[in-house]
């Protein structure tokens, strides 16, 4: 069946003509691209693997081959078994538990390792990169549960259970159903490749899930430092800071990128706002004056994860790996997940730190610091709450948020009988940084429906352009200043409005 008989993207990506980035794997999980092999990658894989052929053919101890794995890789494999041994090898990793990933998760993890498999040091055939890109391509997507990798290794169990589809094995989703594998293979006239040495392995090595999910996270990440951005300006208005201490000639004197930049933001969100400079305050509160130097931080801290998953998402992280050029096989330590680890944590830090600012700023809103905002936030604080209770909802996201930046990467713990004695916990890593973007997301909301309140009580003002757009939008999602109701709907609605990508960036 040709590449794209069935699926018309709006885009095709061809591995091997453009460096991969966070923002790539992030359009192909979301659907948005379609993704083939070029002519130049299929001739390098077919050469790599005829390099390994040869070796294996010759008798040479390969380890994952003709050696077993692990505190098992002095140990041969018998003759008659090695192909064999690549299934087994599957088989008997795939011993994931916990609720299962996501569809755009699992498409991220599989495109990155047809990626890296692509690069031609893996030594596997090109068959088994295009079958990886037909359920991609096709909108079929294997069953992978979220608990099992240790980020060393390689992503070994979620991988494996990926991997299952070449044994049509395991469960997969199609058109939003969980069916059996075998099942969905044949509706689809899809027939994987019969597994030869070494394939098995190469499947299940590497930091392709760490990295394909992180390029996800940090996507998000970037995302979501635009919205602290825009909320943070509202917020401003609610309580007519000064703007002085984001103008240009200070940034310059500490020309931190991200912090210039955030600084940048603020003052082209409330840009012909009559609302802020409105106090005789100069020292506004650290939470609101520094904001383009904590903000600004998270982005800086956000530009070297980037960076860091780039370079990973170009590479292989194989073991062994084959030099196209000499031939040689090389036994690696690539498949260590210790760079991604560090930054994941690093990016989970960064995350508690944006959502303490934000509920700093609540607290202002909440606290009677702008003297022309009441307490709470409601005009009869004697027989109303208002929003005291919003804060806690912050604080309990933020506290849990806090836990979460606890690094992962300093545990370790040995495995394989000691073989593999030092291990990353990227997996962990990513999965709190997960969790912790969640609770963000919210403290943002919760912060946004806080200042959009404070602005109503302030009306009429004229408010910046940006600003007055997000108010606009946001004040048909929530009920007026008044007496005392209920807020979960009005938090789904501001919530859901933060998630939408699409509009949050017309308002940008």
């Amino acid at each position: 069946m040709p590449f794209d008989s069935e699926f018309k993207k709006s885009e095709i990506l061809e591995l091997g003509t453009r460096r991969i980035t966070p923002d790539i794997v992030n359009r192909v999980a979301q659907g948005e691209m379609a993704v083939k092999l070029s002519s130049r990658l299929r001739e390098l894989m077919f050469r790599t693997h005829k390099i390994l052929e040869k070796k294996v053919s010759s008798g040479m101890p390969i380890y994952g081959i003709n050696l077993g794995v692990g505190y098992l890789s002095e140990m041969p494999v018998a003759g008659n078994q090695v192909d064999a041994f690549q299934e087994r090898l599957i088989l008997s990793h795939a011993v994931g538990v916990g609720e299962e990933l996501s569809c755009e998760e699992c498409r991220a993890i599989i495109f990155q390792s047809a990626n890296s498999l692509s690069l031609g040091t893996s030594g596997v055939r090109p068959e088994v990169v295009n079958f990886l890109l037909e359920l991609l391509n096709r909108d079929i997507t294997p069953c992978v549960p979220s608990f099992g990798s240790v980020g060393s290794s390689g992503d070994l169990v979620p991988l494996a259970h990926i991997a299952l589809s070449f044994l049509k094995k395991g469960y997969m989703i199609k058109e939003g159903k969980k069916r059996q594998t075998d099942e969905v293979l044949k509706e689809a006239d899809l027939y994987p490749p019969t597994l030869l040495h070494k394939e098995g392995l190469a499947l299940i090595n590497g930091t392709h899930a760490m990295a394909g999910i992180g390029a996800l996270e940090v996507e998000r990440f970037s995302y979501l430092c635009n919205v602290a951005d825009l909320v943070a300006a509202c917020s401003m208005e609610a309580l007519g800071v000064s703007t002085l201490p984001f103008n240009q000639a200070v940034m310059n004197f500490r020309p931190h990128p991200g912090q210039c930049r955030v600084a940048k933001n603020l003052i082209r969100f409330l840009k012909g706002s009559k609302a802020v400079n409105s106090s005789d305050r100069h020292q506004d509160a650290f939470s609101l004056r520094c904001t383009p130097q904590v903000h600004g931080a998270v982005r800086d801290t956000l530009d070297y994860a980037q960076s860091v998953l780039t370079v990973e998402l170009n590479s292989c992280t194989d073991n062994p790996a084959i030099d196209p050029i000499s031939g040689e096989i090389y036994t690696t330590g690539n498949f260590h997940g210790e760079p991604l680890a560090f930054v994941f944590d690093y990016l989970a830090i960064a995350a508690a730190e944006l959502g303490s600012l934000s509920e700093r700023r609540i607290n202002n809103l909440l606290s009677g610091y702008a003297s022309h905002l009441p307490l709470f936030l409601t005009p009869h604080p004697d027989s109303n709450t208002g929003y005291m209770i919003i804060q806690y909802t912050a604080v309990s996201l933020l506290g849990e948020m806090k836990v979460l930046a606890r690094p992962a990467s300093t545990d370790s713990f040995s495995l394989s009988l000691g073989k593999e004695d030092h291990v990353s916990m990227g997996w962990g890593a990513i999965r709190k940084l997960k969790r912790s973007l969640n609770n963000l997301e919210m403290v943002l909301a919760l912060e946004l429906l806080c200042a959009i309140q404070g602005i109503n009580l302030r009306y009429p003002i004229k408010l910046g352009l940006h600003t007055d757009l997000v108010c606009r939008a946001v004040k048909g999602l929530i009920l007026p200043v008044g007496v005392d109701s209920y807020h979960g709907d009005e938090l789904k609605a501001v919530n859901s409005f933060l998630k939408n990508r699409n509009a949050i960036r017309e308002l940008l």
